[in-house]
């Protein structure tokens, strides 16, 4: 079972974070950074879900303290009034994923279980932001071009990884295996020299109508 620290000294997003999450993770509690770097010596593979608005110290040490000794472990950074640049930031910085700390239970799963199989998980009205700023209105004919490199199969499992699905969502849809999902997505990244799900998703939102 997936181990997820909750840090935050906050009583009630402790409580509604291990309630929505109660029953399908290992939950342990984080009040400090202390207690954290001791769970993490214990489970260092654990993905930390951390509260901005109630960490006291400098996020940006912390983060780097983390990944430095602990390279395994995943950062889910959440924030009240989550904000564009400040997410962009954080994920510079190595965070797994950013969001609003009031992510329903499903998003909140499904954000945990995009960064367990080693990806960036975004809030979805932010990854919209980002496609708009780092690429232009329309795909050039060679990008779009690149696309037909890509096998059927291949093009319907990009096009889900666009829409946020992760690889055992991904699995149900095509009934295939999580394992050939992942064989597929490997692929796709070969064939088009990309290096991330992010990067494939803002890929296909560009490139395809």
């Amino acid at each position: 079972m997936q181990t997820v620290l909750l840090f935050s000294n906050r009583d009630t997003i402790c409580r509604y974070w291990s309630e929505v999450l109660e029953g399908r993770y290992s939950i342990r509690l984080c009040r400090d950074e202390y207690d954290c770097i001791r769970h993490l010596h214990d489970a260092p593979e654990s993905t930390i879900l951390l509260h901005i608005n109630s960490f006291e110290g400098e996020i940006a040490r912390f983060m780097k303290k983390v990944r430095f000794e602990y390279p395994q472990a995943h950062l889910l950074l959440l924030s009240d009034v989550p904000h564009f640049q400040e997410g962009i930031g954080l994920l510079r910085m190595g965070a797994s994923g950013y969001g609003n700390s009031h992510l329903n239970g499903d998003h909140l799963e499904h954000a945990l279980s995009v960064i367990a199989d080693g990806n960036i998980w975004l809030y979805p009205k932010f990854l919209d932001i980002l496609i708009k700023e780092s690429f232009a209105p329309t795909a050039t004919q060679e990008e779009r071009k690149s696309l037909s490199k890509l096998s059927p199969r291949e093009r319907e499992i990009a096009a889900f990884v666009a829409q946020g699905l992760n690889n055992h969502e991904i699995a149900e849809r095509t009934q295939i295996t999580v394992r050939t999902v992942k064989a597929h997505i490997t692929s796709i990244f070969e064939k088009l020299h990309l290096a991330d799900r992010l990067s494939l998703a803002l890929y296909m939102r560009q490139t395809t109508p």
